[in-house]
C-alpha cells in the first residue's frame, strides 16, 4: 500500500500571466516556457485538453507555433508540468504554516486550506489532470503528485508522532499509510467539490470534514476549522 517515492523538488515554472508579448520584443526561452504553461492553464478555463493545440496555445500568448513545439513535446507535457508547479506551490504553502509555532492540530488545520484554497483557484488545471489520466503524461505527473504529497504528509505524521504530540503504537497504521490514505481521501474530496461548482460556503463544510478526520486519524482529537 505504501507510496515510496521521496518528496520531490522539481524546479519549474511558476505563476505568470498569459500577457501577450509586444510584436518584436526579445524574449528569453526561459520566458518563452513560462507563457506558454501560463496561456495552457487560461485556455483550460475555456477548452478541455484534447482540442488544445500547440498552435491555439502559442497565438494566445503573441508568440509562433514553432516556439511552443522547440519548447514542450505536447500540450499534455504542459498540463504535467503545471501540476507540478502547484504541487512545489502547495509544499511552499504547508512549510511556510507548519513552521509556526503553536497548537500543531491549529496549523495543521491551516495547511489544509491553505492547499484547498490553492486548488479552488486553479480548478480547470486539477480537473483537466483528472479527466486525462489515461493520457502517460498526465498520469505519470499525476502519481507524481499523490507521491509527493503523501511523502510530505508521512514525513510530518512522524515528526509530531516523535514530539509525542500525536497518536502512535505497534496498532496504529504506519506513518506512510496514513498518509496515503489521507491524502487519497483528501484529493477525492477536493474533486467532488470542484466538479460540483462548489461555492464558499460549501468549501468550508469540506475543509471542516476534511480537518476532522485527518485531526482524528493522525491526533486522536479535533482541531479547530477556525485556523482556515
Amino acid at each position: 500500500m505504501t507510496r515510496t517515492a521521496p518528496r520531490p523538488r522539481l524546479q519549474v515554472a511558476g505563476n505568470h500571466a498569459a500577457t501577450p508579448l509586444p510584436p518584436g520584443r526579445p524574449i528569453s526561452p526561459s520566458t518563452r516556457r513560462s507563457l506558454l504553461m501560463a496561456g495552457v492553464e487560461d485556455l483550460l478555463e475555456t477548452t478541455v485538453v484534447e482540442r488544445l493545440s500547440p498552435g491555439q496555445v502559442a497565438r494566445h500568448v503573441g508568440l509562433a507555433e514553432a516556439d511552443f513545439t522547440r519548447a514542450f513535446s505536447s500540450v499534455e507535457e504542459v498540463v504535467g508540468l503545471l501540476l507540478t508547479a502547484r504541487y512545489e506551490q502547495q509544499v511552499a504553502g504547508a512549510d511556510e504554516v507548519l513552521s509556526r509555532n503553536g497548537d500543531p492540530r491549529g496549523a495543521m488545520s491551516a495547511a489544509l486550506a491553505t492547499a484547498f484554497h490553492m486548488w479552488r483557484e486553479h480548478r480547470a488545471l486539477f480537473l483537466a489532470v483528472l479527466d486525462n489520466r489515461c493520457t502517460p503524461t498526465i498520469a505519470a505527473a499525476w502519481e507524481h503528485w499523490l507521491n509527493g504529497c503523501s511523502a510530505y504528509l508521512a514525513d510530518y505524521i512522524r515528526s509530531v508522532r516523535g514530539a509525542g504530540e500525536a497518536l502512535d503504537g505497534p496498532a496504529l497504521p504506519t506513518a506512510d499509510d496514513l498518509a496515503e490514505s489521507l491524502v487519497d481521501l483528501g484529493a477525492s474530496a477536493l474533486e467532488h467539490h470542484l466538479r460540483r461548482g462548489g461555492d464558499e460556503e460549501d468549501a468550508v463544510r469540506v475543509h471542516t470534514t476534511m480537518t476532522h478526520i485527518w485531526a482524528a486519524s493522525i491526533f486522536g482529537t479535533e482541531a479547530s476549522a477556525d485556523d482556515a
